[in-house]
């Protein structure tokens, strides 16, 4: 009976430790620091502030204003607004050049922006209200482009919420193939990271809802036109999922994008003419079908 109760005491310790590390991980994985806002966007735009929705929490922008046809930008990471790696300051300077209406904004805990930055959840929270203030403006086409986990977040918004058109650049496919990448980066040997990332994934769908946020999960529902963009040689999200995305996509109108040499969130600079050709005209594509579907 002694040897009983050690074992299963043992069991148990063993099974808390497993439980304390994986919730660990999951909070700081879901974490993001402030980073501050150091650049200005050099060009015409208004400083603007608005909800996002449910919680009421001000975020804060810059709004580009040239045509009726927006784009609501959200960025990935710990990044704000100005996501130096993406470029997203010359991708909406590209974007305002071809006509369209810009939003680049700080998600929460970003930027100016109030509140506790965290990588997934709540994200698309912030996003529901960035389209809520374009369409406020008299914008009725919103089109979205997510980076990284802000496309993520864009996919979970347009899951419920229908939108025009949806672009995802470097978008993972699984929240605990996320937490495996993660773990190995830090040096946590491959076996192990898979056994830790269960738990993680676990502690954050039960701890932080994470369990809305597996894109590849989330992409069926989608009910508007999307456009996955991704880096032949990303080394943070293999491109193997964005062909998992692409597959889970029941909407035919849908297109991958495979841009040779590029690296994670690096394709606009990596073909930047090419980038945003492809991109303007998928989104010209979807207005055409937009308007002949109103006659």
């Amino acid at each position: 009976m002694g040897t009983l109760i050690i074992v299963l005491a043992s069991a148990l310790a063993v099974i808390a430790a497993y439980v304390g590390v994986s919730a660990y991980i999951a909070s700081v994985a879901v974490r993001a620091r402030r980073l501050p806002l150091l650049f200005d966007p050099g060009l015409p735009h208004e400083n603007v502030t608005f909800q996002s929705r449910l919680d009421g929490l001000l975020l804060r922008g810059w709004y580009f204003a040239a045509g009726l046809e927006c784009i609501v930008i959200v960025n990935g990471g710990e990044q704000n607004r100005v996501d130096p790696v993406t470029d997203t300051l010359g991708l909406a300077a590209d974007l305002v050049g071809a006509g369209y209406s810009v939003l680049l904004f700080d998600l929460r805990g970003r930027g100016e922006s109030e509140g506790q930055a965290s990588l997934l959840p709540n994200n698309d929270r912030d996003v529901a209200g960035a389209v809520d203030f374009m369409r406020e403006r008299g914008h009725e086409q919103v089109y979205i482009m997510g980076f990284s986990s802000g496309g993520a977040a864009a996919l979970h918004f347009a899951a419920g919420d229908p939108v025009a058109a949806v672009v995802s650049d470097s978008c993972f496919a699984s929240v605990s193939g996320m937490f495996v990448r993660v773990l190995a980066r830090r040096g946590c040997p491959h076996i192990m990271a898979r056994a830790l990332a269960w738990g993680a994934s676990l502690m954050g769908r039960v701890v932080h809802g994470l369990e809305k946020m597996d894109p590849e999960a989330i992409v069926g529902r989608v009910g508007c036109p999307l456009f996955f963009i991704h880096g032949g040689m990303d080394s943070g999200v293999p491109v193997e999922d964005a062909y998992r995305l692409f597959r889970a996509v029941p909407n035919p109108v849908s297109f991958l994008w495979v841009v040779p040499g590029a690296e994670h969130t690096q394709s606009f600079r990596t073909a930047r003419d090419e980038y945003v050709g492809r991109v303007t005209g998928f989104l010209a594509g979807v207005s055409r079908s937009s308007q002949q579907g109103a006659v």
